[in-house]
């Protein structure tokens, strides 16, 4: 009966191959059918063993070693000795034999084996199991995939029982003093596994040098701040080692991004330590870059003569650059203002015909600014070396040269940031921003520059005068009768901005192309000077400078900006473009997949330009309504209809928004209308609880999360008695609830949940009874508990006895009734008292004489290392 049994579940996994791609009720017919098979089948260890055999599918396989898993967490009390030998014998036989080869694997499989033996581990190491870490190194003695497996083993262990804090208390402090016990064998044997493989590394770096092709080693690329380096190239031998590593350069993208970062806040925390070490290192580093002729990395005639993101000069300086702009801002106060100065000057004599080594000088300059302040000569030639950037005729005009010219105008915006006070510059900025050579973005930034010294005039008429003046171009486009029709009807936008026309190869000749720029050029215009316009943080300072509107409370004044004027007048366009049906429902629906490249010179195709231009277009203005709340201030939220004109343009068509482009619209936008929403916008808030407590339940984690973490609790905190009425405070409770049965099980999200439906419930209790019949329909809660609970919360001078904590810790045992809906207790039950060896005693003579090989890892003197 057991087999007939067994072959009927086995070859129920014909079906589990198209699980992903049947109807929902046929999935849900076979979740249904695997749940009963672990919770029923008395051959469960049977049905696992077959469908784990590496001859199946990934799918069946993991499934099969979900049945074992579960065996192991919930049927093991119940185990006879026999059973658990025949169990761990067939676990040890996937490890050794039942798994594919290490790089063809699948990380789910891995993990889910990984976790049997570390399940057992819990119920049976080290007293009823004191051999395991004997058998653990014997399996790595069979090859790489048993040692990635072990390792994996060790990880998973040491995580659950220290770092999570998964089991029993007893079970919890008998293995952390195994494991302490065995320390010398675990250092021992992961030594032996770093020497083995570091054998292999070295081999493989004297291959590397006998081969000239390969131009730089691999340890250089390992071990200096490198370059973005994607899959999809094929210029470093890291790039192979990427290709396994990632599924996508948007994956490697993203760990880059991280892995830079974490590298920056090492060299912060080292430079803090020893900050003579760390200037004299980048003083010798950038002695050497300054004296070295420019390698290219390409052969004599390739590449015109100038770098790409891949040569050798540009990965030194990139590096150089990334090393300063970490370092500087800790040493500023630890050395001689002279030597800072001294490292300038040499930067600023510098010169190359090379756009990308020049951007990378600029960013060298940038990490130095801080020592300006103590030379206003040495400024002027920084914004002498700035202006020859900007101006000196580069050919071709590429990629890089843009990005130059940027960097340059960036360079201005951070010194009018950061030294606001030295306003000898202001006349060179002004002449830089009417240059005609100027292109529309580069202004922009020039403008943002112009506005951060306006705000040290301290006075708001001159200010709001200034702005008016340097408003007054984009004014004049952005506000003329065509733009209006254009940026407010459909059929006009089409045409205005080439939609109904032929895409041409090259946008010089497209006759549509100088309206796309004015349309990017006038809205980054209003977004910058949006960002950067503000009152004095000085309240003597604002009051006298007439930034004052009045004053809510004794020392709680409400200031103007003064581009509320200006700015106001061009908002009414940017909802009319925002709420353009075609821009919204249609472009923006038919989202494009941007490719990910480092090449200087890649160019996008027609289409993929118009699509850059149209999502840009609609995040800018996206930017520039979440920031017009937090800039204008009170001003903002006074201006007539202001929500039902922001519900009519900017909330009209989010039905047709896909997700990726929602979750920016929330994140830019509505998030900061939710935080700083004031009561006139009552209805525009209705929409936003909907959507925010709506997205609670929905069966996506990360959004759970997100709106429990951020939203929810910003909408609830605004609650006052009698602003909502009680059906509305019941469904938003009602809500976090259901978001704790439907994640509950997950404790990253269970502990954010959590605390929303205790802030919730504290916040809204005195003021709304209807939470508390909500809570009282929670599963097994128990009613004396709630009647107590709401008697000292209720009660100000008894809620001094009920410490915060305490509270928390009633409140999330009355919610176990929601989460214990779908979360099945394990047990681990208690082993005899694990005795600890005592420790040896070693004399001072005998202290050192034993390597376990850790010190040769280290040695520099080791051949490759």
């Amino acid at each position: 009966q057991e087999m007939v049994e067994v072959k009927a579940i086995c070859n129920y996994k014909g079906i589990t191959k198209c699980l992903p791609f049947c109807h929902c009720l046929c999935q849900m017919t076979l979740f249904q059918f695997c749940e009963e098979v672990k919770e029923n089948s008395p051959c469960l260890s049977i049905c696992g063993r077959l469908m784990a055999t590496k001859t199946n599918s990934a799918m069946v396989r993991h499934f099969g070693l979900q049945l074992l898993e579960h065996c192991i967490k919930f049927r093991w009390i119940n185990m006879n000795q026999e059973e658990k030998l025949q169990l761990k014998e067939d676990i040890w036989k996937i490890i050794t034999d039942g798994t594919l080869p290490i790089m063809e694997e699948e990380a789910h499989v891995k993990d889910v084996v990984s976790r049997l033996v570390v399940e057992m581990a819990k119920r049976e190491w080290p007293q009823q199991w004191p051999e395991m870490l004997d058998e653990l190194k014997a399996l790595c003695k069979i090859g790489k995939t048993q040692t990635d497996l072990v390792l994996l083993v060790l990880v998973r262990l040491v995580e659950d029982v220290i770092c999570f804090n998964l089991l029993p208390t007893q079970r919890r402090r008998d293995i952390q003093q195994a494991l302490n016990a065995q320390l010398g064998k675990l250092f021992e044997f992961i030594c032996h596994i770093l020497k083995h493989h570091a054998t292999i590394f070295q081999h493989l770096v004297r291959f590397m040098k006998h081969n000239a092709h390969l131009h730089y080693g691999l340890i250089q690329e390992q071990c200096s701040i490198p370059s973005e380096v994607l899959r999809s190239e094929d210029y470093s031998p890291s790039c192979q080692y990427s290709r396994l590593d990632f599924e996508g350069d948007e994956e490697f993208s993203a760990f880059f991004a991280s892995y830079r970062a974490q590298l920056g806040e090492c060299v912060r925390l080292c430079c803090r330590l020893q900050p003579e070490v760390a200037f004299q290192i980048a003083k010798d580093s950038l002695h050497h870059l300054l004296a070295d002729p420019i390698d290219t990395g390409c052969s004599s005639g390739q590449g015109g003569g100038l770098c790409t993101f891949s040569s050798p000069s540009f990965l030194k300086w990139d590096a150089m650059a990334t090393f300063l702009e970490n370092t500087m801002s800790q040493l500023f106060s630890a050395l001689e203002k002279k030597e800072g100065l001294a490292l300038m000057r040499q930067v600023l004599d510098y010169n190359s015909n090379d756009p990308l080594i020049h951007s990378s000088c600029l960013s060298c300059v940038s990490a130095l600014l801080p020592f300006l302040s103590f030379n206003s000569f040495m400024l002027s030639q920084v914004l002498d070396k700035v202006s020859r950037l900007m101006s000196i005729p580069f050919v071709p005009v590429n990629r890089a040269v843009k990005n130059l010219r940027r960097h340059a105008c960036s360079s201005l915006v951070k010194i009018s940031r950061d030294q606001p006070e030295l306003l000898m510059f202001f006349t060179r900025v002004k002449v830089l921003h009417v240059d005609d050579r100027v292109s529309g973005l580069e202004k922009c930034a020039l403008m943002e520059a112009l506005v951060l010294i306006s705000n040290h005039f301290h006075s708001y008429d001159r200010q709001k005068s200034f702005l008016a003046d340097i408003l007054t171009t984009a004014q004049s486009i952005w506000l003329s009768d065509e733009w209006h029709k254009a940026l407010w009807d459909p059929v006009q936008f089409i045409s205005f901005v080439g939609l109904d026309r032929t895409p041409m190869p090259d946008n010089r000749d497209d006759p549509t192309g100088p309206r796309r720029g004015q349309l990017i050029y006038c809205v980054n215009v209003i977004l910058g000077v949006l960002k950067r316009s503000r009152w004095p943080s000085n309240m003597e300072n604002a009051q006298a400078g007439g930034f004052m509107l009045c004053e809510t409370a004794p020392a709680l004044p409400v200031y103007r900006n003064a581009c509320m004027e200006q700015v106001g007048l061009m908002l009414d366009n940017l909802l009319g473009l925002i709420s353009n049906k075609f821009f919204t429902k249609f472009i923006l629906a038919a989202g494009l997949a941007m490719p990910v490249t480092n090449q200087l010179e890649y160019m996008r195709s027609a289409v993929e330009r118009m699509q850059s231009f149209l999502t840009t277009l609609y995040d800018t203005c996206c930017h520039v309504l979440g920031n017009a709340g937090l800039s204008l201030g009170q001003e903002f939220y006074k201006v007539p209809r202001l929500a039902e004109s922001m519900l009519d343009t900017a909330w009209r068509h989010l039905d047709a928004l896909p997700d990726y482009r929602l979750r920016s619209f929330i994140n830019i936008l509505s998030k900061v209308f939710c935080s700083k929403s004031y009561k006139g916008l009552r209805q525009m808030a209705e929409t936003l609880t909907l959507t925010a407590f709506c997205a609670l339940a929905w069966k996506d984690g990360f959004t759970a999360h997100k709106s429990g973490s951020y939203i929810c609790w910003a909408i609830i905190k605004q609650i006052t008695p009698g602003s909502l009425p009680p059906e509305a405070i019941t469904w938003m409770f009602t809500c976090i609830l259901r978001s704790l049965e439907t994640h509950g099980q997950h404790d990253g999200c269970r502990t954010v949940l959590n605390n929303l439906a205790f802030k919730a419930y504290e916040h809204l209790r005195p003021m709304y009874k209807e939470v508390n019949e909500v809570m009282k329909q929670v599963p097994q809660i128990s009613l004396q508990s709630l009647q107590y609970y709401d008697e000292k919360i209720l009660n100000p001078e008894d809620l001094s006895n009920f410490p915060d904590k305490r509270r928390r810790e009633c409140f999330k045992k009355m919610l176990n009734g929601v989460i214990g809906l779908f979360h099945k207790n394990v047990h681990i039950p208690d082993l005899p008292r694990f005795i600890k060896p005592p420790k040896p005693t070693v004399s001072i003579e005998d202290v050192g004489q034993e390597d376990i090989g850790l010190t040769a890892l280290f040695d520099p003197r080791s051949e490759g290392l």
